[in-house]
Parts: C-alpha cells; sequence; structure tokens
C-alpha cells in the first residue's frame, strides 16, 4: 500500500453550475480518466461515441461507472439517446435531466 501524495484541487461546484445556468459548460476533469481509458480502452469508445456527438463536457464520473455528456435541451438529449442505442444496442444509454 503506498499513501496517496496528493489529490486534484476540488471541483468548483459552484463554478460549474453557475457556467451550466448560463448555458456554457466549464471544464471539471476527471484526473483518473486517462488510466482509466488506458487500461480499458471500451471507456476511450463510450467517450469518443459521446464526443461525435453535439453533446458537450463529454467525461467519465469517478473511477468510470458511467460515461456522460451534457445536452442543450432535454429533446436533443432524447434524440442523442436514441441514436446511441440504435448505434451501441449492447450499452445501457439513458437520457436524464437535472434540475
Amino acid at each position: 500500500y503506498k499513501a496517496v501524495e496528493a489529490y486534484s484541487d476540488e471541483l468548483d461546484v459552484r463554478g460549474i453550475t453557475a457556467g451550466l445556468t448560463s448555458g456554457q459548460v466549464p471544464d471539471f476533469p476527471n484526473d483518473l480518466e486517462p488510466g482509466i481509458v488506458r487500461t480499458y480502452p471500451q471507456i476511450a469508445e463510450v467517450l469518443a461515441a459521446l464526443a461525435d456527438t453535439d453533446l458537450q463536457g463529454v467525461r467519465m464520473t469517478g473511477s468510470g461507472s458511467t460515461c456522460f455528456g451534457i445536452a442543450k435541451d432535454s429533446a436533443r438529449a432524447e434524440k442523442i439517446a436514441q441514436i446511441l442505442q440504435a448505434a451501441y444496442p449492447n450499452w445501457w444509454v439513458q437520457a436524464v435531466k437535472s434540475d
């Protein structure tokens, strides 16, 4: 066991929320993402598929249990979910709304 010497900076949740409210997608990095993507190329495939749509802020959550992107509106989120589900029938794809 080796102790972690440094963690990444805390996310600026207020800044992220303010950016999303104003229609801008702020940067919210995931420091684990590069290592996970190298180890599990299927995560890279999911991220690439999401990035090929017009979703913004495409990222992997936490340690990679889920990947997501932010749509401009609910209708677009639903349409992208339908497109992705048709293209990748073995994936679990869901459009969700966050208030």
